[in-house]
């Protein structure tokens, strides 16, 4: 399959609670350029969980939105203008 790209949005890197329960053993084996979109306050992986858990990727991007939970609550406008720059930069 040809992708141009990939985006994450939030994430679930682990359940709630449980960061023991990592889902990122097959993170390294994407290829495609991928953003990865989540909150500072993200109870499904925090910044260093999942800064640590995409740090082998070959092309990987990641951007923050501060204070922001995994709902991402209120910040659709925010979300979409960075994956609309993401995507234009591809």
């Amino acid at each position: 399959l040809d992708v141009a790209g990939l985006v994450c949005v939030c994430y679930p890197l682990h359940p709630p609670k449980h960061p023991e329960k990592l889902r990122s053993e097959h993170l390294p084996r994407i290829l495609a350029p991928t953003l990865f979109v989540s909150g500072t306050r993200d109870e499904f992986g925090t910044v260093e969980e999942l800064t640590m858990a995409i740090t082998p990727m070959k092309n990987k991007t990641y951007a923050w939105i501060d204070g922001a939970r995994h709902d991402l609550k209120n910040r659709d406008a925010e979300v979409g203008e960075i994956i609309a720059d993401w995507v234009v930069a591809l």
